[in-house]
């Protein structure tokens, strides 16, 4: 089951950043180089764009770069056997934790053997996802806002270098371009040649 349809009724899916990546994709010294910014007084501003263009890439492609931790909530288990966990790539290690509510409000942790863990590695990896092992079910829930949760981790690793190069490419450029253009965007304008590249950069790693 795609996480698109996990957002509908009766699943309700929402995520939540738990921990956040512990670097960014790209340095202030390295946006100052493609720049060619010379005032180092700028270090802040640049570090916040740097921050704001690889969130919004993240959500273009549905990826997560530097690795981070996230909590998906559900209001009850999927009907399928399968499910996806959004934000590619999804990591082996640490394990997805899931945790449910029970029927009398304690939250219980599902066995590790009771599901099975896909993840796919590389640039282009897709997102991973949860099976249900052979003759295993989902446990009864409390029926409630979040009563199933399921912690994971995803990222192409903990480092800048791990991140592709045409990513980390278009995070220079997306925030060079909002440097640069700081006055409001009128709406309905011709996209920037900037603004073009870094799509095509970007596209052939979109998770859809």
């Amino acid at each position: 089951m795609k996480y698109a349809q996990l957002v509908a009724e009766p699943y309700c899916a929402r995520l939540a950043l738990k921990t956040p990546p512990a670097t960014e994709p790209v340095s202030v010294a390295e946006l100052m180089t493609h720049s060619r910014i010379d005032n180092g007084d700028e270090g802040p501003y640049l570090a916040a764009l740097i921050t704001a263009s690889r969130q919004w890439i993240e959500q273009y492609l549905g990826r997560q770069l530097i690795t981070a931790t996230w909590t998906m909530r559900l209001d009850a288990f999927p009907m399928d056997d399968e499910f996806e966990l959004p934000r590619a790539p999804l990591l082996a290690a640490p394990a997805p934790i899931v945790q449910y509510y029970d029927s009398n409000r304690v939250q219980q942790t599902v066995a590790a053997a009771t599901y099975n863990v896909h993840t796919f590695a590389g640039p282009e990896a897709g997102t991973g996802f949860i099976e249900l092992a052979s003759g295993n079910a989902w446990p009864s829930v409390y029926l409630g806002e979040g009563a199933v949760q399921i912690e994971f981790a995803a990222g192409y690793g903990a480092g800048a270098s791990d991140v592709p190069a045409q990513i980390r490419q278009a995070i220079l450029m997306h925030a060079a371009e909002m440097y640069e253009r700081r006055e409001q965007v009128v709406v309905g304008t011709i996209s920037s040649p900037v603004a073009i590249t870094v799509e095509r950069l970007l596209w052939p790693l979109r998770v859809f």
